[in-house]
């Protein structure tokens, strides 16, 4: 690997010339490799110009698909632990009543079922009697 973070072997199968970072917040993504145009010309520096701003939309969009793919996997890790522990709280013999901020019930085991004589289709999202 030279400083530029490409190898000399992909510089020479590519005829890479020009390289540019995509970056975000002095983090590389990814590197843009140009070469000549189909005429041999170098590039203008307007194309230069678009280069460098394409650059940074391609290195937003990059960390934007990383911090999605990242939320997924948190989102499939907090959907795992619940199931765990909805599982727990059903398997458990103890009667267990789950109440919201706003007190009604959003949870009802199957031992508090057997225990009261009440089905959880009845109770959820009722308020429970004091």
């Amino acid at each position: 690997m030279d400083g530029s973070g490409v190898s000399v072997f992909q510089r020479r199968c590519f005829r890479v010339e020009l390289l540019h970072s995509c970056r975000v917040k002095d983090r590389v993504f990814a590197y843009i490799g140009l070469g000549r145009t189909q005429k041999g010309d170098y590039l203008t520096s307007e194309d230069l110009e678009l280069l460098e701003t394409l650059a940074d939309y391609i290195g937003i969009a990059l960390e934007n698909a990383l911090l999605y793919k990242s939320l997924e996997q948190k989102a499939a890790e907090y959907h795992n632990l619940k199931d765990f522990s909805e599982n727990i709280i059903e398997s458990i013999n103890v009667g267990v009543l789950v109440e919201s901020v706003e007190g009604r019930v959003v949870g009802w085991n199957h031992a508090l079922e057997n225990l009261t004589g009440h089905r959880r289709s009845e109770t959820l999202a009722s308020k429970p009697a004091m």
